[in-house]
C-alpha cells in the first residue's frame, strides 16, 4: 500500500509541473518506482485500486512512457517498459471482464469508463505491433464473454487498430490448432473487425457497441455486417431501448449505408408493429408504448436528416425508384416527418401521390389484365401490386393518421393535410371531368360520389364501393384523401378548424369539379362529427358565404350539407334562411334556383317533423334582410302540423315570386309541391292557393272561345331571330296532376296514386262533386284541371291555328322557333292528358299485369274502360298529327344551314338535359329575365313520368287497351298494336333514360351529401330525379316483344344492293327498342355489376331456345351479380340472335353494343361461351354490308374472347382456349386476303363478315383492339421491371427473393408471349400492304409495337454495376427475336417500301394535275368545277402525305431503339443465346435517308425525275448512287447495303422527329 501512495504521490508531483528541472526529477523519480516493481505486483495492484483504478493505471502507464527521462534509453529498460505497459492493460481488461476486483469490490460503470479512457490515452505509447495485436486480443476476448462492462473494451479497439495498420508488417499469431502462424497485421484489425460485427451482442448493450463502432476504420461491407446485426438484435431488445439503438444506426449511417439503415429501421417497426397487433386488445398497452417510442425514433430521425441532408435523399431516392419501399405507417409517417423539412416537402408530397395513382392504376390495369398469371406469389415475396397494394397503401396511410396523435408528433400532420389536397385535387383536374364510363359523365360523377360515401364510412381499405374497379384511378384516390382529411380532423383538436378553412378557401368561386370533393368532405364531417360541429359555426359560416356563387348543382350539395346542424342549432338555421331569402331576390338564376329549392325543402323538413318552435315572419314585419325567423315564434298558430305550416303560410310569398321568374325556377317549384303534401296532407289548400290563380292565366276558362291554353302567353319573342319558352306550361300541368294525386292518396288512404282515379265522372262532365272542400283552393284547381283534360281531350291541332302554312317559316326565325315552342308546349299538355288516361284505365282494372286495385268499382272501370280508350286514341292521334307537322316543319324547304335542325340549334343554343339540370344556354350572368330554350321537336323529352311509361310499356307487350270501335269496322285493332303508338313509347322510354342519366348527377349529389337516407329521398323527390330502374321490367318486356316479332319477320335482304327497297313501317319500331334497351344496359353498367345485375333481374325468364343458342356452364361458384346477369345473358343472346341478318343492321349494332358491355363483368367461363357463339356469327353472316353493324359484332367476338382469356401455361400452350389476339390473326389474314392487289375473293374465307363494305372498319376495330394490348403489355413490362428490381433488394437465396424471382418469370412469360401473338397479327396486317385509313393505322399500331418490344429487350439488360446478377435471357424472349428479325422486320420493311412508292405516286399525281390545269380555258363552269375537285384531292393528298412523313419517321425511330437495345444484348460474347440475338436481324443503317427497293438498284425521286428532265442528269444520279452503294458495302458486320443520297424519304421530317439514329 505505501508503494501504491508512494506511486501515487510521484505522478501527482509530475502532473504538477514545475519548472523544468523538477519536472524532469518528478520524471525520473516516477519511472524508477513503476520500473523498479514486478510485474505480479504490477497486475495485483491494477485489481486492488478500485474504487479508482483508473489513476492508478494511469500512473503506471505514465511512468513506463517511453522517453520520459528525457534520456537514451537501452533496450532493457524499454523491454522493461513495455511489459510494464502490457501489464497493466492486460490488468485493467481483466477488470472490465470480471466487473471487480480481487476482494469483491464491483466496479462501477463510471469508473470502468474512467479506466478506459486512461488505457486510451497512452494507448499511442506503446510500440511493437506484437504488443498491439495482444492488446486487441485481449480486448476482444473481454468483449466476447458478454459481461456488463466488456463493451467498454471496445473503445480500445479504434486505436489499436490504427496503429496497428499504420505499423503494418507481418504479425505473429496463434491459429484454431494452438500453432503460430506469421500473417499481415491488417488480416489482424479485419479479423477482428469481423468478429465485432458479426457477434451477437448483449441485448442491453447494443447502442453501445454501435455508438463504439462509429470511431472503428470500417468498410463498406464490414459496415452492412455491423447495420444487420444491430437489427437482428434490436428485433429481440426491449422496445423502450429502440431510441438510442435508431439513434446509433443512424449517426452509423453518416458513414455510407444511408438506403440500408433506412431500410432496416422501417422493416424492424413494421415487424414490431405486426407483434403488437396480433396480441390483439390484450396488447394494447404494449401498442401504446411501440407508438410512443416511434414519436421518439421520428424525432431522432427529423435531427439526424437536419444535419444529414444525404439521408433524406437516400429515402427520397427509395421513394422514386423501380422497387419503392413497402410504405406501412411508420414508413409512410417517416415520410410526413422528411416532408415537414423545407427541402424535401414538395418532393416526398409529389413521390407519395405518384405511388398512390399508380397503384390505384395498376389495380385498374390488372384488373382487365385476365391473361396475367394469378399467383399468390406476390403476397409470399411481400410485394403486393394491384388491387392488393392500393388496399395496402390505403389501410397505412388512415393508420398512419390515426396513430399521429398518440406518437406525439404535430410535425407530420401538416405534410399529411398536404397530401391529402394533392389526392384530392388530383380527382378533381384528371378524373372528375375526363372520366366517362360508358354511362356518361354524369353517371361517371355519381359513381364518384357514392364512391366516397362508400369509402368514408368504411373501415377496410380495399375496393372503394361496389365496383370499385368501375371508378377512375384519380377518383379513389381523391376519396382517399377526403377519408385521410376525416381522419386527422378526428384524431387532431387542433387541426379541426384549419381543415374546415381548408374546404371554404377551395369553395371561393370554385367550378363544380374544384368544389365537390370539399362539399362532400363538410357533409361528412358534419354527418360524422355531429356532437362537435357546431363549436366551428363560425367556419361553417365562412364556406356558406359563398353559396349563392357556386354552381347550382355544389350550392345544392352545400345546403344539404349543413342541415343536419341546423336541426340542432337556431342560429345555423337563421343564418341558412337569411342566406336563402337574398338568394331569392339575386339576378342570378343559379341562386334564384337554390333558394327556390332550398325553400321547399326547409318547409318539407319541418313539415315532417310534425311542430315544434320553428321560424317564422310575417310580411307586415320589418324586411327578410332584418330579422332573423326565430325571432317570430309568438305567431305560431296552433293545429296541423304546428310550426311546419306557419312556415309553409310565410314563405309561400317567395314561391309566389319564383312563379315570375325564370322558367326553370318555376319548374322546380312546380316539382317540389307535391313533396310539401307528402310530407303533410293537410297543407293541400296552402299548397294550391297560388297554383291555382296562376294556372288560370293561361287557360281560356270560356268554353266557347278558342284555343283552349293561351300558348302565346306562354312564349316571348326578344328579337327577331329567337323565341323563348317563358311558362313551361305542360310542367305546371303536370305539375297541377300530381299535386291533385298527391291530396287524393293522402286522403284516400292508399300507397299507389295508380289506384285511385283522380277525377270523379261528375265532376268530368262538369257537375259538383269531388272531395274537399267545394270552395277549397285545392277543390277549384281540381275542377279547372278537370276542364282542361275533357277540353283537351276534345281539341284538334287547329283550334290552336296548326296547318301546313307554318311549314313556309324557317326555323331560324322567330316565327319558326315560335312555331316548335307552341308545339313544344302543346306536345307537353297532351302527354299529361294521356298519363292522366292512363292511370285512371290501369288504377281499377290492372297495372302491368298485377291483380285489381283493392277497393276498387269493377263494374264502374268496365263501363268508363272503352270511353276512356277512345280518349286515349284520339289524343294521341293528335299529338301524332302535330308532331309529325312540326317534325317536318323542321326539315323544311329551307337550305342546311340557314333552317334545319342544324340552324334551331344554334338559334337557341342547345338541347335540354334533363330533369335536374339546367337546359343548355339558359341564363345570362346579370339577367333577371331570361326564357327557356325552344329545343327541337324531335328531342324533346316528353312530358310522361317513368310509372306511366311503364305501364304504358306493358300494355305494348301484353297487347294493350282495346279501342270501342275500329274506324274501318272491319278489323278490331288495338291502340298498343299501332307502330306509331309502340315508336312513340320507345321514344319516350329512351329520352326519359338520357335524361334521367343527365339528372343522375343531382342524384349523387343528393345520396352523398345528405344528412340520412330520408333527406337524400326527399331531397331526390324534390328535385324531381326519378328511380330510371323501375323502367327495366316493362321496357325489357316491350323490347323483346317488338324485337322477336318484327325482325323475326323480316326479310334477311342485304343492304347496300343499290335497290331502292320499300320502306318498312316496323324498322322505326325496332330500331328503337334496340336504342332504348342498349341505353339502359349502359347505364346500369356505369355502376358495375351490382346495378347491372339489378337491371337484368327485371328481364323476362329465358326461354328454353334461347337457352339452346348460348352454351352457359354451370353457374357454381358466381358472386350474386354474377350469377344475376348469366341468368338473364341467354334473353339478350336471343334478341341479338333475331337481329342477325343485314335488313337489321342498326337493331344489330345496338344489341351487340349492350352485350359488349357486360361480358366484361363475367368470369372466363361464361363470357368464353358468349365468345363461341358471336364468333360463330362473325364466321356464318353473310351480306351485311353496313360497316358499323359489322364492326359492333366482330367487336363482341373480341372482347368476349379478351374477358375469357386466362393465364396459359406453358404446357399446356396447344390446348389452352383460342383468346382475343388468336381471333385478330384470322381476321387479318382474312384481311390480308381480301385485299390483295390480285383477284381476291369476295369476302373473308374464314368470317364471311368481312368483305369491300365492311374491311375498313374491321381493321380500324382490329388496330385499336391492338394498340389497347399493346398499352397493357407496356404496362405488365413495366411490372416485370418493379418486381425485378424489387428482387434483387431482397436478401440472396431467401424464400422471398425465390418467390419474387418466380413471380417475375410467370409475368414475364406471359407478356412476351401475349407480345408476340400481337406483333404476328401487325406483320400480317403489313404483308397485306393496306392504302389510305388503313395505312395510317397501321402506321400508328407499329410505332406502338416497336416501343413495347424495346420495353421487353430494356427489361432484359442489366442494371449499372451489376453485370453479374443478370439472369439468362427467356425462351419466349429469344423466340420473340428471332421471329422479329426473320419475319417482322421484312414484312415491316417491306410495307415502308410501299408507303414511299404511295407517296411518291401521289406527288406525280399531283405534279400532273397541276401541270393540266394551266391548259383549261378560264371562266367555263365545268373547268372551274374541275379544278376546284383537283385542288381538293390534292389538298387531301397532301394532308396524308404530311401525316404519313411524320408517322414514318417515328417508326424508324422506334426501330432503330429497339435494334440499339438488342445489340447492347448481344455484345456478351460469353453467352451464346446473347451473341446469336442479331444473327439475323437486317442492317440497320441510316433508314431514313433512303431505301433499297424491290427490282435492283436503288429508285429515287431525283432519278424518276432525271429520267424525264435528261439522260445526263440521269446518268449523274446513277453515279452518286454506286458511290453511295460502295460506301454502304465497306463496312462490317451487316448482311446488306443500304445506300445514301441524302433524298430518301422523311429527310426533313427525320431530322426534326429525332428519325435519323446512327450507330
Amino acid at each position: 500500500m505505501e508503494r501504491r501512495d508512494e506511486l501515487l504521490a510521484a505522478a501527482r508531483e509530475f502532473g504538477k509541473g514545475g519548472g523544468p528541472e523538477g519536472r524532469q526529477a518528478a520524471a525520473n523519480r516516477l519511472q524508477q518506482i513503476v520500473l523498479g516493481l514486478p510485474v505480479s505486483e504490477i497486475t495485483r495492484c491494477v485489481r486492488q485500486s478500485l474504487p479508482d483504478p483508473a489513476e492508478y493505471a494511469r500512473a503506471l502507464l505514465v511512468g513506463a512512457r517511453p522517453g520520459l527521462a528525457g534520456e537514451a534509453e537501452g533496450a532493457q529498460v524499454q523491454s522493461r517498459q513495455t511489459a510494464v505497459q502490457l501489464a497493466v492493460f492486460k490488468a485493467g481488461l481483466k477488470l472490465l471482464r470480471d466487473g471487480g476486483g480481487d476482494a469483491g469490490a464491483e466496479l462501477r460503470e463510471t469508473e470502468a469508463a474512467l479506466l478506459v479512457s486512461a488505457l486510451d490515452a497512452e494507448l499511442a505509447g506503446m510500440t511493437g505491433t506484437a504488443n498491439l495485436t495482444e492488446v486487441v486480443h485481449q480486448a476482444m476476448d473481454v468483449f466476447e464473454r458478454d459481461a456488463p462492462l466488456s463493451c467498454l473494451a471496445l473503445e480500445l479497439l479504434p486505436n489499436a487498430l490504427a496503429l496497428l495498420q499504420a505499423a503494418g508488417g507481418e504479425v505473429d499469431v496463434r491459429n484454431g490448432d494452438g500453432d503460430v502462424t506469421s500473417c499481415p497485421a491488417a488480416h489482424v484489425c479485419q479479423d477482428a473487425i469481423d468478429r465485432v460485427c458479426t457477434r451477437a451482442w448483449p441485448l442491453a448493450s447494443v447502442a453501445k457497441v454501435l455508438a463504439a463502432l462509429r470511431s472503428f476504420p470500417l468498410p463498406q461491407e464490414s459496415l452492412k455486417q455491423a447495420v444487420g446485426t444491430a437489427v437482428a438484435r434490436a428485433r429481440l431488445a426491449d422496445t423502450q431501448d429502440l431510441p438510442a439503438i435508431v439513434h446509433q444506426l443512424l449517426a452509423l449511417a453518416a458513414r455510407g449505408p444511408r438506403e440500408l439503415v433506412l431500410t432496416e429501421i422501417t422493416r424492424l417497426f413494421d415487424e414490431k408493429a405486426v407483434e403488437a397487433a396480433e396480441g390483439g386488445d390484450a396488447d394494447d398497452a404494449k401498442q401504446r408504448v411501440l407508438l410512443d417510442v416511434q414519436g421518439m425514433v421520428l424525432l431522432h430521425m427529423d435531427m439526424a436528416t437536419k444535419h444529414d441532408a444525404e439521408l433524406g435523399q437516400a429515402w427520397l431516392r427509395q421513394l422514386k425508384g423501380d422497387a419503392p419501399p413497402r410504405l406501412s405507417a411508420f414508413s409512410l409517417a417517416v415520410s410526413f416527418m422528411l416532408a415537414g423539412t423545407q427541402r424535401f416537402e414538395q418532393p416526398i408530397t409529389d413521390a407519395l401521390k405518384s405511388m398512390i395513382l399508380g397503384a390505384y392504376k395498376d389495380a385498374a390495369a390488372q384488373a382487365v389484365s385476365s391473361w396475367l398469371p394469378r399467383s399468390s406469389g406476390s403476397k409470399r415475396a411481400g410485394l403486393p401490386y394491384g388491387s392488393a397494394q392500393a388496399a395496402a397503401l390505403s389501410t397505412a396511410l388512415l393508420e398512419c393518421a390515426r396513430n399521429s396523435a398518440r406518437m406525439h408528433q404535430g410535425g407530420i400532420v401538416q405534410p399529411m393535410v398536404q397530401l391529402a389536397v394533392s389526392l384530392i385535387e388530383a380527382g378533381g383536374s384528371g378524373g372528375f371531368a375526363a372520366a366517362k364510363p360508358t354511362g356518361g359523365a354524369a353517371l361517371a360523377a355519381a359513381a364518384a360520389a357514392a364512391a366516397a360515401a362508400a369509402a368514408a364510412d368504411s373501415s377496410a381499405g380495399g375496393s372503394i364501393g361496389d365496383g370499385g374497379a368501375q371508378v377512375p384511378p384519380a377518383q379513389r384516390a381523391a376519396a382517399l384523401g377526403s377519408r385521410l382529411l376525416l381522419e386527422l380532423f378526428s384524431a387532431h383538436r387542433d387541426m379541426r378548424r384549419e381543415i374546415i378553412c381548408l374546404c371554404h378557401n377551395n369553395l371561393i368561386c370554385a367550378k363544380e369539379e374544384v368544389a365537390m370533393p370539399y362539399v362532400r368532405l363538410l357533409a361528412l364531417l358534419v354527418r360524422r362529427n355531429q356532437a362537435i360541429i357546431g363549436d366551428y359555426l363560425k367556419e361553417m359560416r365562412l364556406s356558406l358565404e359563398h353559396l349563392t356563387f357556386l354552381p347550382p348543382s355544389a350550392a345544392l350539395a352545400l345546403l344539404l350539407t349543413v342541415w343536419p346542424m341546423c336541426r340542432s342549432r337556431r342560429d345555423a338555421q337563421d343564418y341558412v334562411v337569411m342566406l336563402l331569402r337574398k338568394a331569392m331576390f339575386s339576378r342570378e338564376l343559379q341562386a334564384r334556383l337554390l333558394a327556390a329549392r332550398g325553400f321547399l325543402y326547409l318547409v318539407s323538413q319541418q313539415l315532417q317533423a310534425g311542430g315544434g318552435a320553428t321560424p317564422s315572419f310575417e310580411a307586415s314585419e320589418p324586411g327578410p334582410s332584418q330579422i332573423t325567423m326565430s325571432q317570430m315564434d309568438s305567431m305560431l298558430s296552433g293545429g296541423g302540423a304546428g310550426g311546419g305550416a306557419t312556415l309553409l303560410h310565410e314563405v309561400m310569398s317567395f314561391l309566389r315570386r319564383c312563379l315570375t321568374q325564370q322558367p326553370e325556377v318555376r319548374r322546380a317549384v312546380y316539382e317540389g309541391m307535391p313533396v310539401l303534401l307528402a310530407a303533410d296532407p293537410s297543407v293541400q289548400d296552402s299548397v294550391a292557393e297560388p297554383l291555382l290563380p296562376h294556372f288560370l292565366r293561361f287557360v281560356e276558362q270560356d268554353d266557347k272561345l278558342l284555343p283552349l291554353l293561351k300558348l302565346d302567353d306562354c312564349i316571348k319573342t326578344p328579337n327577331e331571330d329567337t323565341a323563348r319558352i317563358v311558362e313551361p306550361l305542360a310542367h305546371l300541368l303536370s305539375g297541377v296532376r300530381r299535386l291533385l294525386c298527391e291530396a287524393r292518396r293522402q286522403l284516400a288512404g292508399e300507397t299507389d296514386a295508380g289506384n285511385f282515379r283522380l277525377l270523379d265522372t261528375e265532376l268530368l262532365q262538369g257537375e259538383a262533386g269531388g272531395s274537399g272542400s267545394a270552395g277549397g283552393p285545392a277543390s277549384l284547381l281540381r275542377r279547372c284541371f278537370a276542364l282542361v283534360r275533357r277540353r283537351l281531350v276534345e281539341a284538334k291541332i287547329e283550334d290552336f291555328h296548326f296547318d301546313a302554312s307554318l311549314l313556309e317559316y324557317p326555323p331560324n326565325t322567330s316565327q319558326g322557333q315560335h312555331t316548335q315552342a307552341t308545339a313544344d308546349l302543346l306536345l307537353g299538355c297532351w302527354e299529361v292528358v294521356m298519363e292522366d288516361l292512363v292511370e285512371e284505365m290501369t288504377g281499377g282494372a290492372h297495372a302491368g299485369g298485377a291483380q285489381q286495385a283493392e277497393g276498387g268499382d269493377d263494374d264502374e272501370a268496365d263501363d268508363d274502360g272503352p270511353f276512356l280508350e277512345d280518349q286515349l286514341a284520339q289524343v294521341f292521334q293528335q299529338h301524332r298529327r302535330l308532331s309529325d307537322l312540326a317534325s317536318e316543319a323542321l326539315k323544311g324547304k329551307t337550305k342546311r344551314g340557314e333552317g334545319g335542325p342544324t340552324g334551331l340549334t344554334q338559334a337557341v343554343g342547345g338541347t335540354r338535359r334533363g330533369p335536374g339540370r339546367l337546359p343548355g344556354g339558359t341564363a345570362a350572368p346579370g339577367a333577371a329575365q331570361q326564357g327557356g330554350a325552344v329545343v327541337a321537336v324531335d328531342k324533346r323529352v316528353p312530358v310522361l313520368s317513368l310509372a306511366c311509361l311503364g305501364k304504358m310499356l306493358n300494355s305494348v307487350a301484353d297487347g294493350g287497351f282495346k279501342l270501342a270501335q275500329a274506324e274501318t269496322q272491319e278489323d278490331e285493332c288495338t291502340l298498343c298494336r299501332d307502330p306509331a303508338f309502340i315508336t312513340f313509347v320507345l321514344t319516350a322510354a329512351h329520352r326519359q333514360l338520357a335524361a334521367c342519366e343527365a339528372s343522375e348527377l343531382t342524384a349523387a349529389i343528393a345520396t352523398g351529401t345528405a344528412g340520412s337516407a330520408e333527406d337524400g329521398a326527399a331531397m331526390r323527390r324534390l328535385l324531381a330525379v326519378p328511380d330510371w330502374q323501375q323502367l327495366s321490367a316493362p321496357l325489357f318486356r316491350a323490347s323483346q316483344t317488338v324485337l322477336l316479332a318484327k325482325c323475326g319477320e323480316r326479310t334477311a335482304a342485304a343492304g347496300g344492293t343499290g335497290v331502292k327497297k320499300e320502306k318498312d313501317e316496323s324498322e322505326g319500331m325496332t330500331q328503337m327498342a334496340a336504342r332504348a334497351l342498349h341505353k339502359l344496359l349502359a347505364m346500369g353498367a356505369a355502376g358495375g355489376a351490382a346495378s347491372v345485375a339489378a337491371v337484368l333481374e327485371c328481364a323476362p325468364a329465358p326461354s328454353d331456345r334461347a337457352v339452346e343458342l348460348v352454351d352457359l356452364p354451370a353457374l357454381n361458384g358466381l358472386s350474386e351479380a354474377q350469377r344475376g346477369i348469366a341468368e338473364r345473358l341467354p334473353v339478350l343472346v336471343e334478341l341479338t340472335k333475331a337481329a342477325l341478318k343485314p335488313s337489321c343492321a342498326k337493331e344489330l349494332e345496338l344489341l351487340c353494343g349492350g352485350l359488349a358491355l357486360l361480358v366484361g363483368l363475367l368470369p372466363a367461363a361464361h363470357a368464353n361461351a358468349v365468345a363461341d357463339w358471336a364468333v360463330a356469327a362473325c364466321q356464318d353472316t353473310r351480306g351485311l354490308n353496313q360497316a358499323p353493324a359489322a364492326k359492333a359484332l366482330l367487336d363482341l367476338a373480341v372482347r368476349s374472347r379478351a374477358a375469357a382469356t386466362e393465364p396459359r401455361r406453358q404446357r399446356d400452350a396447344e390446348q389452352a382456349t383460342p383468346d382475343d389476339l388468336d381471333l385478330l390473326h384470322d381476321l387479318a389474314t382474312d384481311l390480308k386476303a381480301l385485299v390483295e392487289p390480285e383477284e381476291g375473293p369476295e369476302e373473308g374465307e374464314t368470317f364471311a363478315l368481312i368483305n369491300a363494305r365492311t374491311y375498313l372498319g374491321l381493321l380500324s376495330l382490329a388496330g385499336s383492339h391492338v394498340d389497347s394490348v399493346l398499352s397493357n403489355l407496356d404496362w405488365s413490362l413495366g411490372r416485370v421491371r418493379s418486381v425485378t428490381a424489387a428482387a434483387r433488394a431482397l436478401p440472396p437465396a431467401s424464400a422471398a427473393q425465390q418467390n419474387a424471382v418466380a413471380l417475375r418469370q410467370h409475368w414475364e412469360h406471359a407478356a412476351l408471349v401475349r407480345l408476340h401473338k400481337a406483333a404476328d397479327v401487325l406483320s400480317l396486317l403489313a404483308e397485306a400492304r393496306l392504302n389510305g385509313p388503313g395505312c395510317e393505322v397501321l402506321l400508328k399500331s407499329l410505332i406502338r409495337l416497336y416501343k413495347v418490344l424495346g420495353s421487353a429487350a430494356r427489361g432484359q439488360l442489366a442494371p449499372k454495376g451489376r453485370k453479374e446478377s443478370v439472369p439468362p435471357l427467356p425462351g419466349a424472349f429469344i423466340d420473340l427475336v428471332s421471329w422479329a428479325n426473320e419475319t417482322l422486320g421484312p414484312r415491316v420493311y417491306s410495307f415502308l417500301d410501299s408507303v414511299y412508292s404511295a407517296q411518291e405516286e401521289d406527288e406525280e399525281e399531283n405534279e400532273a394535275a397541276n401541270g393540266a390545269d394551266e391548259q383549261v380555258t378560264q371562266g367555263a363552269e365545268a373547268a372551274d368545277k374541275a379544278a376546284a375537285k383537283r385542288k381538293r384531292a390534292a389538298m387531301r393528298a397532301a394532308s396524308k402525305a404530311k401525316r404519313e412523313s411524320k408517322q414514318v419517321p417515328a417508326l424508324i425511330f422506334a426501330i432503330e431503339e429497339w435494334e440499339r437495345h438488342l445489340i447492347k444484348l448481344s455484345s456478351d460474347k460469353k453467352d451464346a443465346a446473347r451473341a446469336a440475338l442479331m444473327r439475323n436481324a437486317r442492317r440497320a443503317a441510316s433508314r431514313d435517308f433512303k431505301l433499297k427497293f424491290p427490282g435492283g438498284g436503288v429508285a429515287t425521286k431525283r432519278q424518276r425525275r432525271g429520267a424525264a428532265a435528261g439522260e445526263e442528269e440521269a446518268a449523274q444520279q446513277e453515279g452518286s448512287a454506286e458511290e453511295a452503294q460502295e460506301e454502304g458495302e465497306t463496312e462490317e458486320g451487316y448482311d446488306e447495303a443500304v445506300e445514301d443520297d441524302g433524298e430518301g424519304y422523311g429527310e426533313e421530317e427525320a431530322g426534326e422527329d429525332g428519325g435519323g439514329v446512327q450507330y
